[in-house]
């Protein structure tokens, strides 16, 4: 039997009320979720999911407000999801970024 390719990540602010609710449903389509602690900066996390090219879907859960979502330490705008143009590149299948707060 092949192991099940997981396509999906998640990189979410661990300071979520209710974290372990919504953990405790997530998808097994899902990599283990990328939690981001209160002081801690998101970016690498970040860059690391933006830049593999067998991720296909990737779910940013935080706290909204127009123009941005705050995960851990700091606040993330467009300017964060940029990927390098040799990683776009590679990659066989677009990425889908949903954002949800």
């Amino acid at each position: 039997m092949r192991a099940k390719t997981q396509r999906e990540a998640l990189i979410m602010d661990a300071m979520l009320e209710q974290a372990d609710t919504l953990l405790h449903g997530l998808s097994s389509d899902v990599r283990d979720p990328a939690l981001v602690a209160g002081d801690e900066d998101p970016s690498a996390a970040l860059q690391a999911l933006l830049n593999d090219p067998t991720i296909t879907c990737l779910h940013i859960l935080g706290h909204g407000a127009p123009g941005g979502v705050r995960i851990g330490s700091r606040w993330l705008t467009a300017n964060d999801f940029r990927v390098a143009p040799e990683v776009s590149a590679a990659r066989t299948e677009h990425l889908e970024i949903y954002f949800w707060s």
